[in-house]
């Protein structure tokens, strides 16, 4: 991928970032597809790197960088609305990701393109929390109920004709592949200024629960790379690997916080010289323009190709720590919940499980066959109407 070139160069100092107008044309099509324009634009001013560009490519981030921008301004609106409710109901919540890891890495929270709000609550007020959002004019649009650590809620925006997500999350990771509890998320948390009851994760905290979310997408997405590297620029002196490994061992998480590291110390081996990671693995293939294809149609069911899924697969499996979180994945891959095969092949509610199993089966048989699309997740809010 053009666009970890020009990071790696950026940060090695090198000029110039790409060889040619046609790669930086191609790197900033990369930057806009991923939503990762400000987070590069900043890297490379901050790295004296914005002299080395073309002024079109230079142009360019700035576009995409303002409109993610305003973007970012609504959801903030939206956000404070949230908290604020949650805090005046006694509702103590953990900001996750979004505007608030935009504002703790990059100084801003219009930098870190974000679409959604995500909270970790205690599971026991997620009832009080799902009220509140409901008053707001939130409404129930989870699709994934037999997911065993959040809940998606969403409402349509006619600023952006586009839906705001919020997701409660009473984990940060799928508890079916894991042992961790979150109790020591809560317990090294700070508040956030102005705030009661609203926190932020520890720097420590953050990082791991970076490299587990980065590692739960399969690293598909440069934001997730970004998100990783920034933090180890920034707080690699308050991050002990030793610690975070011997954790990850004890919450069967070693895995994946191995993979996500071992993807961006692959992706940009400078890091070595920044925070030395002696835990790299290698045995696994890695290219992030397939790993992208997870991403770019999130959640729609179409034939991706063979080297996708082996992709797909070969990471999933090193990221899980036992051969029984390794045979439960491969069961859910062929025999998924029946809620998640209606919606991911358009069904109606009228099918039955076996029906729809046995439709489920038999796409494996018409896998090479481009078929339509079902609508994808982002689109079941349809202005403000619930369509699951």
């Amino acid at each position: 991928m053009l666009t970890i070139e020009l990071l790696e160069r950026s940060y090695n100092k090198q000029s110039p970032l790409l060889a040619c107008e046609r790669d930086y044309r191609a790197s900033l099509e990369e930057i806009g597809s991923q939503g990762v324009a400000g987070p590069i634009y900043q890297i490379l001013k901050e790295n004296q790197s914005l002299t080395s560009v073309p002024a079109f490519f230079k142009e360019g981030l700035e576009r995409q960088r303002e409109r993610h921008s305003y973007l970012n301004l609504l959801i903030k609106n939206e956000a404070e609305r949230i908290v604020a409710a949650l805090d005046s109901e006694g509702i103590p919540a953990i900001v996750l990701k979004g505007l608030w890891l935009s504002r703790r890495l990059y100084g801003s929270s219009g930098v870190r393109q974000t679409g959604d709000v995500d909270l970790l609550i205690h599971k026991e007020q997620l009832e009080a929390a799902s009220k509140v959002l409901l008053s707001l004019g939130y409404i129930d649009v989870d699709i994934e109920r037999h997911s065993s650590y959040h809940h998606l809620f969403g409402k349509w925006n006619p600023s952006t004709k586009m839906p705001i997500h919020v997701e409660l999350h009473w984990h940060v990771v799928q508890t079916d592949y894991c042992r961790m509890e979150c109790d020591s998320l809560w317990e090294q948390s700070q508040p956030l200024p102005s705030r009661d009851r609203i926190r932020e994760l520890s720097i420590p905290d953050l990082f791991y629960t970076l490299c587990l979310h980065g590692a739960k997408h399969n690293m598909a997405s440069l934001k997730h790379v970004l998100d990783i590297v920034r933090t180890i620029h920034l707080y690699g002196a308050q991050i002990s690997y030793e610690k975070l490994l011997r954790r990850a061992r004890e919450d069967h998480l070693y895995g994946m916080v191995v993979m996500a590291l071992s993807v961006v110390y692959r992706l940009m081996p400078h890091l070595m010289r920044v925070k030395p990671f002696g835990e790299t693995k290698t045995w696994f293939p890695w290219n992030q323009e397939l790993a992208w294809r997870k991403e770019e149609d999130y959640r729609l069911f179409r034939f991706k190709g063979l080297a996708y899924y082996l992709h797909q697969v070969l990471f999933t499996l090193g990221k899980l720590d036992l051969p029984r979180y390794r045979i439960l994945y491969l069961w859910r891959m062929v025999f998924p919940p029946p809620e998640l095969i209606r919606i991911y092949l358009g069904r109606p509610a009228t099918d039955s499980s076996f029906g729809l199993y046995m439709r489920w089966i038999g796409r494996f048989r018409q896998a090479g066959r481009r078929k339509a699309a079902p609508a994808r997740a982002a689109d079941i809010i349809i202005q403000g109407e619930d369509l699951r």
